[in-house]
């Protein structure tokens, strides 16, 4: 190696002094030589040299200073003047410096990313089988309360493998909440209570002795349905009408449905 090219912008002042001076406007882009054997002591040609390493080169090599922008946020470098071969190396040792610590934040952020992206696998992977094991356990509940307390009908088609989830929701509520409607179908709808009756208070403060959830004294717009009837379709077609008044509504029975007594 025995010439180093170093490529550089010429700032606009520098243009604008030329162009007084000689009447020519010279390029934006430029480069300087030098001469390695004469012009660059011991520590700068260790310099190039590992700044070089792995590059392909002979009797000449070259450092760019056009773009040496190494997150590409930076502006670029325009110069008033050609660089020293110091300038030059002091230059291409701060872009190094700056990219090694980009490229140190890259690796730090990816894999702050990976950990976030494996705890979040971790946590839905948790809450996937805490669901599961959930639905297991009501599913084993459910069979256990059929045994136990079902009707003829609704134990001999569970046995022979049919769901029957409305049925025995149906039978359940009616066992442990008498005078409540499972809304097996999600059509109850109610607004707040501005004032309720002292039966809805009744009602409420023995809705909360059976502790199955949070109790409410609402005003019900629309009812409750744990069937699927005739009489269900012709409400639904407004063919029946259903008159709003106080209800006493129980959330979250067996951690899914809501109870509703009409008052």
């Amino acid at each position: 190696m025995s010439t180093l090219v170093v490529s550089f912008y010429r700032s606009d002042a520098w243009r604008d002094r030329e162009f007084v001076a000689t009447g020519k406007r010279p390029g934006f882009s430029a480069n300087v030589k030098f001469d390695m054997a004469t012009d660059a002591d011991e520590a700068q040609r260790k310099a190039i040299a590992a700044h070089c390493a792995g590059k392909s080169w002979d009797s000449e090599v070259s450092i760019s200073l056009v773009n040496p922008q190494p997150t590409g946020n930076e502006p670029l470098i325009e110069l008033d003047a050609p660089p020293t071969l110091a300038e030059a190396l002091d230059y291409l040792a701060k872009a190094q410096a700056t990219r090694a610590a980009y490229d140190a934040e890259r690796t730090a952020a990816a894999e702050r990313k990976r950990q976030e992206n494996a705890e979040r696998n971790r946590q839905e992977a948790e809450r996937t089988a805490a669901a599961e094991t959930a639905k297991q356990q009501r599913h084993a509940e459910k069979l256990a309360w059929i045994a136990a307390h079902g009707s003829d009908r609704l134990r001999r088609a569970v046995e022979r493998g049919h769901d029957c989830q409305a049925l025995y929701i149906r039978e359940r509520a009616a066992i442990e909440a008498p005078g409540f409607t499972a809304d097996i179908y999600g059509a109850a709808a109610w607004k707040p209570a501005t004032c309720p009756s002292v039966e809805a208070l009744d009602a409420a403060d023995a809705a909360e002795t059976l502790t199955m959830g949070e109790v409410q004294i609402v005003w019900l717009t629309s009812p409750a349905i744990d069937i699927k009837t005739a009489r269900e379709d012709a409400y639904w077609a407004g063919d029946e009408p259903h008159e709003d008044g106080l209800a006493v509504v129980i959330r979250g029975y067996l951690g899914r449905y809501d109870l509703v007594r009409a008052i």
